[in-house]
């Protein structure tokens, strides 16, 4: 049962100092990392995610995506374009509706619709099945938004997913408007260390790749920094300053760059992992989230401009 919003609304105002905010998150998940398997971890996971409100005049609709549960959410007003949003979790626990209220403030921040599937977990459905079902999402939104009008996003592994599966469609001639990587994981090879995160392990995210990823660390399924990247939209990285994935942008972006791709790259200082879900509840979460909302909207303004015939 989510809590009201008018509840908890009054601390998404007010900028709780990292030394209040960090703590209190790294207390509840080092709880949940601690839980002896993916699905009791999942079950917490899921019962602290339902507290976080909503964004009030958004309506949340569940269906499907090329076969998969999917949540669509659309804001007042929704202008033209859409956004599809990979959740991350390792690819082992989270789900589209862990981070609804995240959705609904993203979605009310950027003013389109936001597409979110619920793609297979490991380790019971091993690699490759996230990264089908990413390409499988999008091939389906692509039915209902063109490529030009369409932003794809992720965070943490959805990161991953998003980078992939853009990837994989631009080499079939789709031309999207946007990419959106938030702290995201590119690469086993990297090692994941950082001087300190509120939301990660070392531990708990080499136990996911172990569980979930086969040993061929080249196949590009898994390091989608190495799919052919030429031709990918401008793509926006946001990390945190001092988490464990950094290293992983700071590739993300050494990548894309050569390949000719405009990137905008944000270290966030005093930030945490894939923060964003926080979006309704912490001030620095929500100015964050709204960041992204803006990326999308110049992004879909620039593609319409583009789209329109010269004179």
């Amino acid at each position: 049962m989510r809590l009201p919003l008018d509840f908890l609304s009054a601390f998404r105002n007010v900028e709780l100092p990292p030394t209040l905010a960090a703590p209190a998150i790294t207390a509840l998940l080092r709880t949940v990392w601690a839980a002896p398997t993916f699905e009791a971890q999942r079950i917490l996971l899921n019962q602290a995610t339902d507290l976080l409100p909503l964004a009030d005049g958004v309506t949340v609709d569940r269906g499907s995506l090329g076969g998969l549960r999917a949540l669509k959410i659309t804001p007042e007003n929704p202008g033209p374009g859409a956004v599809l949003y990979l959740h991350g979790g390792g690819f082992c626990v989270l789900s589209p509706e862990a981070y609804l209220s995240m959705l609904t403030w993203m979605a009310k921040s950027a003013g389109v619709t936001i597409y979110a599937p619920a793609y297979r977990l490991g380790p019971e459905n091993p690699f490759p099945a996230a990264y089908e079902d990413a390409v499988v999402a999008t091939r389906a939104v692509l039915d209902e938004v063109p490529a030009d009008q369409l932003v794809i996003g992720g965070d943490s592994a959805g990161g991953n997913l998003a980078l992939g599966a853009a990837a994989t469609l631009t080499q079939e001639r789709h031309t999207f408007a946007g990419l959106l990587l938030l702290s995201p994981f590119v690469d086993p090879d990297i090692p994941v260390s950082g001087p300190s995160d509120p939301m990660l392990t070392e531990r708990w995210t080499d136990k996911v790749q172990a569980d979930y990823f086969p040993k061929n660390s080249a196949d590009p399924r898994i390091a989608p920094i190495r799919f052919d990247l030429r031709g990918l939209p401008p793509t926006l990285i946001q990390v945190a300053t001092t988490e464990i994935l950094r290293d992983q942008a700071l590739a993300a972006e050494s990548a894309l760059r050569p390949a000719g791709v405009d990137v905008t790259f944000e270290d966030v200082p005093n930030w945490y992992h894939s923060g964003h879900i926080f979006a309704g509840l912490l001030k620095d979460a929500a100015v964050q989230t709204e960041r992204v909302g803006r990326f999308v909207r110049e992004c879909l303004e620039s593609a319409d401009l583009a789209s329109r015939p010269a004179g």
